[in-house]
């Protein structure tokens, strides 16, 4: 589906928000990542993350 009469130039504003799509997800999953890798198994088991805790870190990224 295009937005404009000239449907050719909608594909690099489609490949930009896909672009940076891909690293938003990669910068979250980055974040989350690192807050894992401070715990250990058993305390992961002990004290699972909760969404309040997993929202804080992906907003403290948005920070950087």
């Amino acid at each position: 589906m295009s937005h404009s009469a000239d449907y050719k130039n909608d594909f690099h504003y489609r490949n930009g928000f896909q672009s940076g799509v891909k690293a938003e997800r990669e910068r979250i999953l980055k974040a989350l990542r690192a807050k894992a890798a401070t715990r250990t198994i058993l305390e992961t088991l002990a004290a699972p993350f909760y969404i309040e805790e997993l929202e804080e870190t992906i907003v403290e990224g948005q920070d950087d």
